[in-house]
């Protein structure tokens, strides 16, 4: 991100501004005698951009090798679930038969009993014949 023109402007200005209270501070402390202190005084460059310090960085948690594998069991016990849902474990229980009513059965055997009877009756009449 380049800063505008206005506020490369503004922060030559307080460049100028900061170096004349410098130069101010200097001379108070040239005078009283002690040079030394002028040192310590901090000088901002124009050129460079003040960067915004993070002071409020959460720090990330390390996981401890149990909560990982209360994790991973936990993850293993889910997918379990899921493959015991889509692959049954037991074949599906046989189908029942219908039943048949009494009436239905008696009609079944009176009409087989006709059929038999037709059948030895035209055993019986070629029998007869040869």
């Amino acid at each position: 991100m380049t800063p505008s023109i206005q506020s490369l402007k503004r922060a030559v200005a307080l460049a100028e501004q900061i170096q004349n209270l410098q130069a101010e501070l200097a001379s108070v402390l040239g005078s009283s005698g002690s040079g030394s202190k002028t040192s310590n005084v901090l000088v901002i460059a124009p050129s460079a951009p003040a960067k915004p310090v993070a002071t409020n960085k959460k720090k990330k948690g390390k996981l401890s090798a149990q909560g990982l594998a209360n994790i991973q069991a936990a993850q293993k016990a889910r997918w379990a679930k899921v493959n015991a849902v889509s692959k049954p474990a037991q074949p599906a229980a046989k189908k029942k038969k219908g039943k048949m009513s009494a009436a239905g059965r008696a009609a079944i055997v009176a009409a087989q009993k006709l059929r038999w009877a037709k059948v030895k009756a035209e055993k019986a009449r070629s029998a007869k014949k040869g």
